[in-house]
């Protein structure tokens, strides 16, 4: 079963986060999509909006898991 990684966080603890869900994740064996998406709480605009490049990644991320369970 294929686990995306995504994390919502303080722009701080975006990366570290992303890094520990990974290593559990090894540790159980677990098969993870090459695209990794961290979304900093501070990158939402005023709107409530994502930047584009989140919105790219989520994309991308969402493409590998129907890659993954596609026949």
């Amino acid at each position: 079963m294929p686990v995306g990684l995504l994390g919502v966080a303080r722009k701080s603890e975006s990366t570290p986060a992303l890094d520990q869900l990974q290593t559990i994740c090894t540790t159980l064996d677990a098969q993870i999509l090459t695209t990794r998406v961290g979304i900093a709480i501070e990158a939402t605009c005023e709107d409530n909006e994502l930047p584009r490049d989140c919105v790219t990644d989520l994309w991308t991320l969402g493409q590998q898991v129907v890659e993954w369970i596609s026949p």
